[in-house]
């Protein structure tokens, strides 16, 4: 049963984004509870726009996030416990969408801009090193590992649509998994390896679906009116995201959920009434 699951989780953390004000004064925050909505702290101080933060697999201490600094959205690097920051590709137009590597080496995936053009980068952090691994003319953007660190699921447009292509660690084999007509994002790899989830926008709907790493077996698992930021839970079995049921009043308020991906059910996570919650992050053991 569910309820007797999540029990099990009330020794993790999620980070997410928090969101206050209205439509012409929001303030996001990153922010951080434990998974039964206690312990609520925030790691920002909402003068910039913040989005996607996400838990190192490297160090307990550390997050990353996109934050907008004179306009130019960056990621930086935040250590926890000294409060210290560090930007990523200083010499890049905008760097987004990070993406630890889950083995526990210290590297990232990003996008990155230049000239107008997104590629996938990787960052070394132990010796500082930035590889491109995409070379593309089209959009290739939002990178996710695999459990092991030897392959990389990523959104492209090469064909004029969003779809999911897959490569090596070092930009090579590069071959496009994604075989329905509509438009793929957010793709994450699942800890086992066996599937990848990720977000179809379809006949205007917004889907979570689950397929193979070859593109077969594809399914959709929940659908709304908005679902953004799919990452997998530490044990595999469920995965997290936010929310918004509606356009309008409370419907449009985003909230953070998680799904069984083995039974349908889904559960709420509790944060902060009437403020919106948004790109959830989810990590074993508290801080």
């Amino acid at each position: 049963m569910l309820p007797g699951e999540i029990s099990g989780h009330f020794d993790s953390k999620i980070l997410f984004v928090s969101e206050t004000g209205g439509a012409k004064n929001r303030k996001k925050r990153i922010a951080m509870i434990d998974f039964d909505g206690s312990n609520l702290t925030y790691l920002t101080n909402g003068d910039n726009l913040v989005l996607t933060p996400a838990f190192s697999k490297h160090n307990k201490d550390e997050i990353v996030y996109l934050e907008y600094r004179n306009k130019n959205p960056h990621i930086y690097r935040k250590n926890l416990a000294t409060n210290k920051l560090t930007l990523i590709g200083n010499n890049m137009e905008m760097t987004y969408a990070p993406n630890f590597n889950p083995n526990g080496s210290n590297e990232i995936l990003f996008s990155a801009a230049k000239n107008g053009i997104s590629n996938i980068y990787k960052l070394n952090f132990d010796d500082g090193l930035i590889k491109q691994l995409t070379f593309d003319s089209d959009i290739s953007t939002v990178p996710s590992w695999s459990p092991d660190g030897e392959k990389i699921v990523f959104v492209s447009d090469k064909t004029g649509i969003r779809k999911l292509y897959i490569m090596n660690r070092d930009g090579t084999d590069t071959r496009m998994i994604s075989k329905g007509r509509w438009f793929y994002y957010k793709p994450s790899w699942s800890p086992d390896g066996k599937l990848i989830s990720f977000v179809k926008m379809e006949k205007g709907e917004f889907y979570i679906g689950l397929m193979t790493p070859n593109g077969d077996n594809e399914r959709n698992i929940m659908n709304a009116y908005l679902v953004e930021g799919i990452k997998w839970s530490p044990n595999g079995r469920y995965l997290i995201y936010s929310k918004q049921k509606g356009p309008f009043g409370k419907d449009s308020i985003p909230g953070i959920y998680i799904i069984d991906i083995l039974t349908g059910i889904e559960h709420k996570i509790n944060t902060p009434e009437n403020q919106g919650a948004t790109d959830p992050d989810w990590v074993r053991n508290k801080y």
